[in-house]
């Protein structure tokens, strides 16, 4: 997060040329000049963490987050996931967040010591795939019935989804992005531009029982 807003001077000489810009992926923070920006909600995708883990854990319980940050993706991320479980399920409770900076080592350090420390816990969540693995190393070395969700869908975590070890995962539809990134594009080119500034892209739920799928392949790239 933050790489991003390194990019303005590249984006004035586009603008001066006329040539439309779309963000895609992550928004710039610090230049207005795009004519759309296409992303995932990460707000969204941790309340559709939540919502899914509720489901596996009907609702009751402590659960807990590692998550990889403090601002941008983690923070919207963990919010959504505080913020959907208070809204919508009063018999879970959030018992502890750490920060696991993104950093395996550290995220495993977290998730150590939030299960030590409650040990009847019901559900983990991981806000990126370095801290989701993390949680399920933890909870299958403390041989813990734990639930563990995340987010990401990296080539470790899609193992770890297929083995049972990381009950589902709330992936970003890069395909979807890259489409309608394309398709804004080429409208703008011919010189109609998008209706709407903010483009969401959905996310897609994956847990052993789908990940083979022609829905979810097409997201995953596979």
């Amino acid at each position: 997060d933050g790489a991003q807003d390194g990019a303005p001077g590249i984006l004035d000489q586009a603008k001066a040329a006329n040539i439309p810009v779309v963000a895609f992926d992550t928004p710039i923070n610090n230049w207005d000049g795009q004519i759309a920006t296409v992303a995932s909600d990460n707000e969204g995708i941790g309340a559709q963490a939540a919502e899914e883990l509720a489901k596996l854990v009907g609702s009751k319980g402590n659960v807990a987050i590692v998550s990889h940050g403090e601002v941008g993706t983690a923070a919207s991320r963990r919010d959504g996931f505080v913020n959907w479980i208070k809204a919508n399920a009063p018999e879970m409770v959030v018992v502890d967040i750490q920060n696991g900076e993104s950093d395996p080592a550290k995220s495993r350090d977290k998730a150590q010591g939030i299960l030590q420390a409650h040990p009847d816990l019901v559900g983990f969540f991981g806000t990126d795939d370095d801290s989701t693995i993390a949680i399920s190393d933890e909870v299958k070395a403390k041989g813990f019935p734990t639930k563990v969700v995340g987010v990401d869908a990296s080539p470790d975590v899609l193992t770890l989804v297929r083995s049972g070890e990381i009950t589902g995962i709330v992936t970003q539809n890069p395909y979807g992005i890259g489409y309608k990134t394309v398709k804004i594009l080429v409208e703008a080119s011919k010189g109609t531009m998008p209706t709407e500034k903010d483009v969401v892209s959905e996310s897609v739920w994956v847990t052993a029982d789908n990940i083979d799928t022609d829905e979810v392949k097409q997201v995953l790239g596979a």
